[in-house]
């Protein structure tokens, strides 16, 4: 990836309905991106990035952000007890 050429592209605003699948005792801060500089992704190496950025992670429908949710799967195995889905208008 050329991160040089970031620079170069046009912001956008973006609206619609956005989704984001969280861990029930997560819930009251849904929203917060801080802890996600300290933990790596798919998107970030984390603490290891030159560096370190947080990343808020919405998806544009409930199956995508049920993928999100993290390590086994917990929201596509049956186990929807443990987790819960918000809806973000924007």
């Amino acid at each position: 990836m050329r991160l040089d050429a970031c620079g170069r592209l046009r912001l956008k605003a973006l609206g619609g309905v956005w989704f984001r699948t969280v861990e029930l005792r997560y819930l009251g801060t849904s929203l917060d991106t801080t802890h996600t500089r300290d933990r790596p992704s798919r998107s970030s190496a984390g603490p290891r990035a030159a560096t370190p950025f947080e990343i808020l992670y919405l998806c544009e429908n409930t199956l995508v952000a049920h993928f999100e949710v993290g390590p086994g799967r917990r929201a596509l195995a049956g186990r929807r007890a443990t987790v819960a889905t918000r809806t973000y208008l924007g």
